[in-house]
């Protein structure tokens, strides 16, 4: 098997793909870049913002909700650990 049958099938890492990859990485960024470009420059930037506005916005408030789950459960677990350590050290109160 070739070394490139080997790169296409998967068989090599991109390390040892070496210039391939990295040329193959810096077509897919160059394609993106020039999407990009285009898209902003037949479409208004603030209609593009608006679009992506609410997305952000709604990603941002669950993303604030899960944060704040988190805090609550980690806060009550604390308070629940610190609930059974007293209740074991006053069960072994030896004074």
């Amino acid at each position: 098997m070739s070394a490139y049958s080997a790169r296409r099938l998967g068989l090599t890492s991109w390390i040892d793909a070496g210039r391939h990859a990295r040329g193959a990485h810096r077509v897919r960024v160059r394609r993106l870049t020039v999407l990009l470009l285009t898209a902003a420059a037949v479409v208004p930037l603030d209609t593009i913002a608006g679009a992506v506005a609410p997305v952000v916005t709604a990603t941002a408030a669950v993303g604030a909700g899960v944060a704040l789950v988190v805090a609550w459960r980690w806060r009550r677990r604390s308070r629940q650990l610190e609930q059974i350590l007293c209740e074991e050290l006053d069960h072994h109160d030896i004074t």
